[in-house]
């Protein structure tokens, strides 16, 4: 056995200008991840007001996002495909813990996106609050139930990377010419 071995090496002795090497490069990297959810529509503002009422809010806080990123320069906008109708806005607020809420933000009726928060860091949001408000004016009789879709857009800032989701909010307005205290309308 031990002949064997040697008879083996010999021919790699004889070979000996030749040399075997390979070389490999590995590149790790990890992609910015960017993802969001939203727990669903908010719910429909139905005002039934007075003939007499001079404008008014409703708010509403029943939806939830959450954030999952490892990124940081990461920002949270919202973009109105329609304008709203004449004498009424609606205005959105998404909180955050991970960077700055701006609060409640006019939708702006142009199409632009608006940004409800910024500098989110890297980590994990779950649970954050969606805040609607649809205000109208004293000018605001009647208006159909109608909707207007919302494109909500999780943005890394530096690779433009982004997540999308669209959710609908659904409103209307009827004017009562009965007495503000005999009512019991829906405005809340």
């Amino acid at each position: 056995m031990l002949l064997l071995g040697l008879t083996q090496a010999n021919p790699v002795q004889a070979q000996e200008g030749l040399t075997s090497s390979s070389s490999h490069t590995v590149s790790l990297g990890v992609s910015p991840i960017t993802v969001m959810s939203i727990s669903g529509d908010p719910i429909p503002f139905m005002i039934e007001r007075q003939s007499d009422d001079q404008g008014g809010a409703i708010s509403e806080s029943s939806t939830f996002y959450n954030v999952t990123t490892n990124v940081k320069n990461v920002y949270l906008t919202a973009e109105l495909d329609f304008p709203m109708p004449e004498g009424t806005e609606l205005w959105i607020a998404g909180e955050s813990v991970l960077g700055n809420s701006h609060g409640l933000t006019r939708m702006n009726s142009n199409g632009r996106k608006v940004r409800l928060a910024t500098g989110l860091k890297r980590g994990l949001e779950n649970g954050r609050a969606l805040e609607y408000r649809f205000t109208y004016d004293d000018t605001v009789t009647d208006i159909p139930f109608q909707s207007r879709s919302i494109l909500f857009s999780l943005v890394h800032g530096p690779s433009k990377q982004s997540y999308q989701i669209t959710r609908t909010v659904y409103f209307g307005v009827s004017t009562s010419d009965q007495d503000a205290g005999s009512s019991s309308g829906s405005k809340r």
